[in-house]
């Protein structure tokens, strides 16, 4: 029994003596790793590097001797040789029993580590892949942070703007709305406990929404972020990523300007249902005379009733009133090809 124990034992040594051997071959770049190093220098081994929400989990199989200190390097490089590992960041040094090491570099990126060991305030550096260092760097993004405020804004007659600051451009950003106040988030959809409702998404510099709102009714806005790893953070804090209070919707009042361009626009449109495309040329001409006397009249509203009163004539066989006002309607760009289209038939007409 112990000679088929010894033989196991001994099978597995080659195995992995076989295994580094391939990995030495096969990789030559790290054949230097080892050159003037003494192999009988003490090291870590079977380290670990981990991500998971924001952070970088290091654990590794200290020695024995419970004096030892670990030195934990970083870099966005591999820390392979002494010019490397001037060129990393000490991150910390630990003991036995500070294991695992939480690591948050504080950037996106992608890192490499090395351990080192100390020993009576002598440091052993050694370079030996998958035992004291990571050869495949971990793709690190911090935990998202939550943003800073909103700012909201009226918008159109229906809508309001909400905007903020980005923390990270990779971030990404989501919306949430409700009419009561909310204490938390649990779901990208509506929630029946809550009461809260995902209404939009967003991505890098993009820092604004534009919603659509009923008037009188009580909101609350809360902004979530997500990582480019996935990792969400869905704290709500008032008067930071969520409103402090309830944001009540009223429409934006019209100016005197747009209540006028409205009516004028209407009585010009509802003469021509009621008139012009009933062919009733001569209550066409007087539906207009009115609304010409009108001393806010705009250039445009003043185009088109000339260019329709030019068409009433022309109708009419009263070519020359007609041209009179086509040449009217072609202070307008809009009408002014048109206008000289019907000045030529009508000119036509008074010819024979």
């Amino acid at each position: 029994m112990m000679r088929k124990e010894i033989k196991k034992k001994l099978l597995l040594t080659f195995s992995y003596i076989a295994l580094f051997s391939l990995f030495v071959i096969s990789f030559p770049e790290y054949n230097a790793v080892f050159s003037n190093d003494d192999p009988k220098k003490p090291h870590v081994s079977l380290l670990s590097v981990k991500y998971g929400a924001g952070i970088v989990t290091i654990y590794f199989e200290p020695l024995l001797n419970v004096n030892l200190r670990y030195r934990i390097y970083r870099s966005q490089s591999l820390i392979k040789d002494d010019a490397s590992l001037n060129e990393a960041t000490l991150v910390s040094e630990i003991s036995k029993y500070e294991l695992p090491f939480n690591d948050t570099p504080g950037t996106d990126g992608k890192y490499n580590y090395l351990i080192t060991i100390v020993e009576k305030e002598i440091e052993h550096i050694v370079f030996i892949p998958f035992q004291n260092m990571n050869i495949n760097p971990i793709d690190y993004s911090p935990f998202p942070q939550m943003v800073e405020s909103i700012e909201i804004k009226p918008g159109s007659e229906e809508s309001v703007e909400i905007s903020f600051k980005p923390v990270n451009p990779d971030s990404t950003y989501f919306l949430y709305r409700s009419n009561e106040i909310i204490d938390e988030i649990t779901q990208h959809d509506f929630n029946e406990t809550t009461k809260h409702e995902l209404i939009g998404t967003t991505k890098g510099e993009d820092a604004h929404f534009t919603i659509t709102l009923e008037e009188n009714i009580p909101y609350f806005f809360a902004i979530t972020v997500k990582n480019r790893k996935d990792v969400l953070n869905e704290i709500v804090f008032p008067g930071r990523n969520m409103t402090d209070g309830p944001y009540i919707f009223e429409k934006k009042a019209k100016t005197t300007a747009e209540v006028i361009m409205v009516t004028n626009q209407k009585l010009i449109d509802d003469n021509l249902k009621d008139n012009f495309y009933r062919a009733d040329y001569l209550k066409t001409l007087d539906g207009f005379i009115p609304i010409l006397k009108k001393e806010n009249l705009t250039a445009a509203e003043k185009a088109v009733i000339h260019f329709y009163m030019g068409q009433s004539h022309y109708y009419l066989g009263n070519y020359k009133e007609a041209i009179k006002y086509f040449i009217l309607s072609k202070e307008a760009t809009k009408y002014k090809n048109m206008s000289e289209i019907w000045i030529d038939r009508s000119l036509a007409k008074t010819r024979g």
